[in-house]
C-alpha cells in the first residue's frame, strides 16, 4: 500500500498537467503511458529520476513540486539545530539542557549524534565557563568526523559552527579550510547562512587571540557571505564583532560609541541577546556599562 506522499505526488502531478493543458503523450518520455496514469490516480509510485522527468516535461521544478506536496519538511535534528543556535546566543541553559537530553534519549547513540551532543555540552559548559575548551580526545572526534565526510552538508556545517568557541585556534584554521573547500563543491543558501554565522564566530576567535590580520579577514568574508540572507541575528553579530575589533585595534572612543549604540538598539530586540552580548564584550574588556 503506499503512503500518503506518494499517493499525493500522483494526484498533484495530475492536476499540474491538465492545468497546463499537456497530455500524458507529451510528458511520458520513456515511462509507459499506462504506468504514468496509474502514477496520477495514486497507484504506483516513480523513481525519483522519473519523477523529475515528468516535472521537467510539465515546466516544474523537483523543488516547487516538493514544496507544494509539503515533502520539504524540516526534520526533527533540523528543528533542534535551530532551537541550539538561538539558545547558543541567548546563553539559555534551559532549552541546551532539554536539547542534549533529547540527543541522548532519541538518536540511539549514532556517530552524528554523539558529535552534536559534544557540541551542545560545550555551549552549555560555556555559559558558566566562557573559555572552555574540548578536550584533546573529544576534539579529535569532531575533527575525525567532519574530515572523514567526503563533503560537508547541513549538519556537518552546524556542528563546525558550534564547535568553534571550543576548539584550538589552530584545530578552527584546519577545518575552516575544509569548510570552504566543502561549502565551494555544493552552494545551497542554508549552508550559505551558517559559513557566514562560522566566519563571524572565527573572527572572534582570532580577534581573542590578537591576530588583526585574520579578524578582519574573517570579518570580511563573513560580509560577503551574510549580505542578502536576511537573517538579522547574524548581520547584528559580524557587525558588533566588527565593531569591538576597530575599538580594541584603535582604541577610537567613536567606536565604542557605535557599540553601545548597536546593543542599545538590540536591547529592544531580544533582551537576552543583548544581555550575552555585553558580557562577551565585557569579557573583551570593552567598557560598555
Amino acid at each position: 500500500m503506499l503512503d500518503e506522499f506518494a499517493q499525493k505526488f500522483g494526484l498533484k502531478f495530475h492536476e499540474i498537467r491538465v492545468r497546463r493543458r499537456l497530455t500524458i503523450e507529451q510528458v511520458r518520455g520513456g515511462l509507459e503511458a499506462s504506468t504514468v496514469s496509474r502514477f496520477e490516480r495514486g497507484q504506483t509510485m516513480l523513481s525519483t529520476t522519473n519523477l523529475i522527468a515528468l516535472l521537467h516535461a510539465a515546466g516544474m521544478s523537483a523543488t516547487e513540486f516538493f514544496n507544494i506536496v509539503g515533502a520539504i519538511r524540516p526534520t526533527a535534528i533540523e528543528r533542534l539545530m535551530d532551537e541550539v543556535q538561538l539558545a547558543d546566543r541567548r546563553q539559555d541553559a534551559a532549552i541546551l539542557v532539554r536539547a542534549m537530553h533529547y540527543l541522548l534519549g532519541n538518536t540511539e547513540g549514532t556517530l552524528p549524534a554523539q558529535i552534536l551532543a559534544l557540541v551542545v555540552n560545550s555551549d552549555i559548559t560555556r555559559i558558566k565557563v566562557p573559555d572552555y575548551h574540548f578536550s584533546g580526545a573529544d576534539q579529535d572526534q569532531i575533527e575525525d568526523y567532519l574530515k572523514e565526510q567526503p563533503a560537508w552538508f547541513k549538519l556537518e556545517y552546524f556542528i563546525f559552527n558550534q564547535a568553534i568557541p571550543s576548539l584550538t585556534p589552530e584545530m578552527n584554521d584546519r577545518l575552516y579550510r575544509d569548510m570552504v573547500r566543502s561549502y565551494a563543491a555544493i552552494q545551497l543558501p542554508e549552508y550559505t547562512e551558517l559559513v557566514g554565522s562560522s566566519l563571524a564566530k572565527l573572527a572572534v576567535v582570532w580577534l581573542l587571540n590578537g591576530d588583526w590580520n585574520k579578524t578582519y579577514q574573517m570579518i570580511n568574508d563573513a560580509k560577503q557571505f551574510i549580505v542578502g540572507s536576511g537573517n538579522v541575528l547574524i548581520t547584528y553579530r559580524a557587525q558588533l564583532i566588527e565593531l569591538a575589533a576597530n575599538y580594541l585595534d584603535s582604541r577610537d572612543e567613536k567606536y565604542l560609541a557605535e557599540v553601545k549604540s548597536m546593543l542599545a538598539f538590540f536591547r529592544t530586540v531580544d533582551a537576552e541577546i543583548y544581555q550575552a552580548d555585553r558580557n562577551w564584550l565585557r569579557l573583551l574588556h570593552i567598557p560598555v556599562d
